[in-house]
């Protein structure tokens, strides 16, 4: 695993403790299990200076639907790209559309769904409001 946030440090210090230098390699078995040692321990080693990486999931609230259509889109994207046919084209452009359109539908009313469940009330209608004033987040809503 590459990760830019490798403690090189760390890795050299825990390859530097495991390595065994003092290793018969006469025959072929002896030679086998000190590469397995090996590669085990530059495993380890990378396992320990390495943090993992951890993706954001950001497909949460996309409905099904639409990533049926992100799918055939991908699809009729990557037919095209092979073969460069018209008819491709055209079903690609379709798809292509058809998905903009459910996007645009989900986008108006995920937030005519916001809208309505604001309440002045319980001053949930003030906060998106307060940030109409910072001219960095004037076009918001």
């Amino acid at each position: 695993m590459r990760n830019k946030k490798t403690y090189w440090e760390e890795y050299r210090m825990k390859l530097h403790e495991d390595i065994n230098l003092n290793v018969r390699l006469k025959s072929p078995m002896e030679i086998d299990s000190a590469l397995t040692s090996l590669i085990n321990t530059t495993k380890q080693a990378t396992q320990v200076a390495t943090p993992k990486i951890t993706f954001q999931n950001n497909t949460r609230n996309v409905p099904i639907e639409i990533k049926k259509l992100i799918s055939q889109k991908r699809r009729a994207r990557a037919r095209w790209y092979r073969s460069q046919a018209p008819t491709d084209k055209t079903t690609y452009s379709h798809t292509s559309n058809g998905l903009k359109c459910k996007i645009k539908e989900a986008r108006e009313s995920s937030f005519s769904n916001y809208i309505t469940s604001l309440n002045r009330y319980d001053n949930t209608i003030w906060k998106p409001i307060k940030h109409l004033k910072n001219p960095r987040h004037r076009y918001i809503l």
